[in-house]
């Protein structure tokens, strides 16, 4: 049965009304052929455990629980020996692949045919599929006859593509749970299924808690944790090396491994028990080393020093600060990151080239929907990707290039004391204006810590003028006086070591008065969680109707696009209803309707906008509370409304830019309350 078919029997299990063919064919985005295909194979099943589909011509399906209940039903759909009982070709493809790279024997195929339900026939075919697609030249299939089939190649390759394999079948939502022995929902209980199966196929080592301790042990001695992905890879990567080693197979080759970890590497592999060996050669030690060094490094809440500071590699600097200023440019602001926080991006950086030139995999979370019109970064992702390729020869996956981007935003909006923008600048010369232009234009070639936003002659200077212009500094050829804003006074001509030294030390000034300055309370005199505000953002939507004149009939058109679950599209379509009576919101200045409510349909706070097509009729806001509704959720959503009414920017965002730009200004909106 297919994961497909699984979830089409919990769909139908979930309620108890008739389900419309279409309404199937709709959900899981498929033909009404391959529906009633495999509602053919649903009946089967469920004919087998005491059920059966009453299939009512003209009015919908739905599932006769007979002689078995409900509850007994979802056990037995969940039960991991029922999960594989015709796998689809490419999972099962992959199935095999694993079991030939986890033993280091003969393996015969009828073996491997009676592990996965599947003929000798279809074992077969697959290894000649296998054998063409096997991607790393050192790999290669050995076939005895008579005797089984073996995989031989490199070690470590073979326990890379092992991973590899493992992190295309599942997911970090199950994988994580699986780890840490957390509740998985109903979506990834299949998938939790097929991981189980797998490992009790393979008889993969147990002891999670030992070799998770192990691990606490040695970020405890880095200073520093791996992230939940991290954890899991090398987690997987031991328990596999300590099968493999107890099999007789040891990486022979050394790699370069950063010196802090070789002996953290050979004091993990002597503590976990491999057969009673004590000593391992070089390339174990040093391939382990190599993967620790190049895993996701979880930062602590508050950007500390470096546990192990990376030498100055110029070929990464370069990268970091062309990928700064390529996104500055494209975001339309200055994008200022400290040198602590350079570092730390220098090292995420310098870990993904490294990773990727060896091949070594990752579970990468999901950052929401890949569809063309929900797509934020397109044009990040693509610079990002020219930037990687020009530099160091590497073609990243776009989950790849989506997780540097989405760290890259992190640093920028995680540490409160970097600097939005650097010093704005205003450089000003007695002789005339345009010397003072020859002055900006050496300065910008000179320095990158100053924003210099104008060139002007000396007389315009006043103070006045300067707080308008939220000017900082002040860069300029005659000694002004009665000035609270910081001057350095040019002579000429330049000495530009001295001028370089001179700004350096005044913009350090400057950011030290303002560190230690108290920090002014939003306007709005409230903070958020971080993880919430970009979960909100990531979910704002720009969703297209038909249009119509009814708002009744637009209340149910987006309660239909926001919910697909028809009683919860019911129940918000009722909510909605009722706000309305109490009172329509409309910005009668901005010619903006606003629909709000509070609703069990959803569980999180949900907004976005609402277009017509094929019409120039105005966009609707709207605003969806979850009941009961945390404080601060509710004022999550208060902030849309009060920046609707505040600021024009945002204002023009929402009736006429892109969901890109939205996002972005949304971005700009909770930056500060964070």
């Amino acid at each position: 049965m297919k994961d497909r078919q699984k979830r089409m029997i919990r769909l139908l299990l979930s309620q108890k009304e008739l389900f419309h063919l279409e309404d199937l064919a709709q959900a899981f985005s498929i033909g009404k052929r391959t529906v009633s295909r495999d509602l053919d194979s649903i009946d089967q099943w469920l004919t087998s455990k005491g059920a059966g589909l009453d299939r009512k011509p003209g009015q919908g399906i739905r599932v006769e629980t007979l002689m078995v209940s409900t509850e007994e039903l979802l056990d037995a759909l969940n039960t991991p020996e029922n999960f594989i009982v015709a796998p689809d070709p490419l999972i099962r493809k992959q199935l095999i692949l694993l079991y030939l790279l986890y033993h280091n024997r003969e393996i015969k195929i009828s073996e491997m045919a009676a592990a996965f339900f599947i003929s000798d026939t279809s074992v077969w075919n697959d290894l000649n599929l296998i054998e063409k697609d096997l991607t790393r030249p050192t790999l290669s299939l050995i076939r005895h006859k008579g005797v089984g089939i073996q995989m031989t190649g490199e070690e470590s390759q073979i326990r890379l593509e092992f991973l590899k394999i493992l992190t295309e079948l599942i997911s970090s939502k199950t994988v994580i749970p699986y780890l840490y022995s957390l509740k998985t929902d109903s979506i990834n209980s299949l998938e939790m299924n097929r991981l189980l199966l797998i490992l009790d196929k393979l008889n993969f080592p147990g002891n999670r808690s030992r070799v998770l301790q192990a691990l606490s042990r040695t970020a405890d001695t880095l200073g520093y944790q791996f992230t939940m992905s991290g954890e899991a890879i090398l987690y997987f990567y031991l328990q596999l090396s300590r099968h493999r080693i107890g099999e007789g197979c040891l990486i022979a080759d050394d790699f370069p491994c950063p010196p802090e970890f070789t002996g953290l590497a050979g004091d993990l592999l002597s503590n976990l028990d491999y057969s009673a060996r004590r000593v391992f050669p070089a390339g174990e030690i040093s391939f382990l080393g190599l993967l620790m060094g190049v895993l996701e490094r979880g930062t602590p809440p508050e950007l500390g020093p470096l546990p192990h500071p990376i030498p100055r590699d110029e070929a990464i600097h370069g990268f970091t600060e062309e990928l700064i200023d390529s996104f500055g440019k494209q975001d339309n602001r200055m994008y200022y990151l400290n040198e602590q926080v350079e570092a730390v991006l220098a090292l995420t950086v310098s870990s993904l080239v490294t990773r990727l030139r060896n091949g070594i995999p990752l579970w990468h979370g999901e950052w929401g929907p890949s569809e063309e019109e929900n797509d934020q970064d397109p044009a990040k992702r693509e610079e990002l990707a020219r930037l990687l390729k020009n530099r160091f020869a590497i073609e990243a996956a776009r989950e790849e290039l989506d997780y540097l981007i989405l760290y890259f935003q992190s640093l920028f909006f995680r540490d409160r004391e970097i600097r939005e923008q650097k010093i704005r600048c205003l450089v000003c010369c007695f002789e005339g204006i345009g010397l003072a232009a020859y002055l900006q234009a050496v300065l910008q070639k000179e320095t990158s810590l100053l924003d210099i936003v104008e060139s002007t002659a000396v007389f315009k200077i006043r103070q006045d003028y300067l707080d308008a212009k939220n000017i900082e500094l002040v860069l300029s050829t005659f000694p002004l006086s009665g000035l609270t804003t910081p001057v350095i006074v040019l002579s000429l001509p330049l000495d530009r070591g001295l001028l370089v030294k001179q700004i350096t030390r005044t913009v350090q000034d400057i950011e030290k008065r303002e560190k230690t300055a108290p920090e002014p309370v939003p306007e709005r005199g409230e903070t958020f969680a971080f993880d919430k505000v970009m979960a909100f953002i990531g979910g704002f939507t720009l969703r297209t109707i038909p249009p119509c004149e009814k708002i009744e009939k637009i209340i149910s058109e987006l309660s239909r696009e926001i919910c697909p679950d028809r009683r919860k599209a019911k129940r918000l379509e009722k909510d909605f209803r009722e706000r309305e009576k109490r009172g329509s919101l409309f910005f009668e200045e901005y010619g903006t309707r606003v629909l709000h409510c509070k609703s069990a349909a959803v569980s999180i706070p949900t907004a976005g906008l609402i277009q017509f097509s094929g019409t120039a009729d105005g966009r609707m806001l709207f605003l969806i509370a979850p009941a009961p509704c945390p404080e601060e959720e509710r004022k999550i959503l208060s902030v849309i409304t009060l920046s609707f009414m505040e600021e024009e920017r945002f204002r023009d965002a929402l009736r006429e830019g892109s969901l890109s730009d939205i996002r972005r200004a949304l971005m700009d909106i909770y930056k500060e309350l964070i």
